[in-house]
């Protein structure tokens, strides 16, 4: 018996093996290859090896967390690990569409293995090679869409980890941590949580922790991040409009080409008129040539056909 299974458990060593190899050439066959990773989990889980599976799956793409940030393998990788997550989630929404008998089962096998997944990968938010660092934050930025309801421990450890990464060294790391938090944006309490004190730094919630940024981060690329993917709340906005002085002209005239445009109607609903005549004023008085350009484009064209 422990022949056999060491067998299949070679097997699905293998199986995953040959996947992750493959998937390394190139994005256009990763539509089969992530048929065939779900062909491998549902016939572990079937034989009662679902723990052979994730153990393996882990193990490989901790071959991958080392690949510097511009290696175009890792990038594939990591794609083809998002999709795969992404599939099965889309499986289980087509399943509770249908009331299916085997919903329940096949849920709790895809909790185990996300939940299963991420406390792996959250070690290396911590280590000392910043490539680890990266390629983590850029794994969980990429499957953040497709976690659902995840227990409130994952939640604070993935909180707690992101408030930390948010002070990274390196600007390209604390980037993919600003794309992280604003997944765990919560619209309805930006307001109620600014009032709050948060004893422990990780207990800090996502939004606070972005208008934080804003104004704080030393890198332009950081405060952007922050600033285009933060909720525009009462609270939130006058921390983005702030940015219309940014020393930065990229993100002062995102403010006019993007901020302000995107609200449409809502600039004159939301936005006192003092301070938006000032904002204005400081577009069209701008010493950048593409800040006073996109100001005066939103004045003459888009505002304007709003009426």
């Amino acid at each position: 018996m422990d022949s056999e299974s060491d067998d299949i458990n070679q097997k699905i060593f293998r199986s995953i093996a040959d996947v992750f190899q493959q998937a390394q050439l190139s994005y256009a066959g990763h539509r089969k290859h992530i048929a065939i990773l779900k062909k491998i989990q549902d016939k572990a889980v079937e034989n009662g090896f679902e723990e052979s599976f994730n153990y393996w799956f882990n193990k490989f793409v901790l071959k991958v967390l080392p690949l510097k940030k511009n290696e175009i393998i890792g990038d594939r990788i990591v794609k083809l690990i998002a999709a795969f997550i992404a599939s099965l989630d889309k499986e289980l929404t087509l399943l509770r569409e249908k009331k299916h008998e085997t919903l329940t089962a096949r849920e709790q096998v895809f909790n185990r293995f996300v939940d299963g997944f991420i406390r792996y990968i959250l070690r290396g938010v911590e280590s000392k090679d910043k490539n680890v660092r990266y390629r983590v934050l850029q794994l969980l930025v990429m499957i953040m869409d497709n976690l659902g309801e995840i227990d409130e421990e994952l939640y604070n450890l993935l909180i707690w980890s992101l408030n930390k990464r948010i002070y990274d060294k390196e600007a390209h790391i604390r980037t993919q941590a600003v794309f992280c938090l604003t997944k765990f944006q919560d619209e309805t309490s930006v307001l109620e949580d600014s009032q709050k004190t948060h004893e422990d730094e990780g207990d800090i919630p996502a939004a606070i922790s972005l208008m934080h940024i804003i104004q704080n981060d030393p890198s332009p690329d950081v405060r952007r991040a922050a600033m285009l993917n933060l909720v525009k709340t009462p609270t939130s906005l006058s921390y983005i409009l702030e940015r219309s002085r940014d020393n930065n002209a990229v993100n002062r005239r995102l403010i006019y080409s993007r901020v302000l445009k995107s609200m449409g109607l809502g600039c004159f609903e939301k936005i006192d008129f003092k301070i938006l005549d000032q904002l204005i004023n400081w577009g069209l008085e701008d010493r950048d040539d593409s800040v006073r350009k996109a100001c005066e484009k939103l004045i003459s064209y888009h505002w304007i056909n709003l009426f």
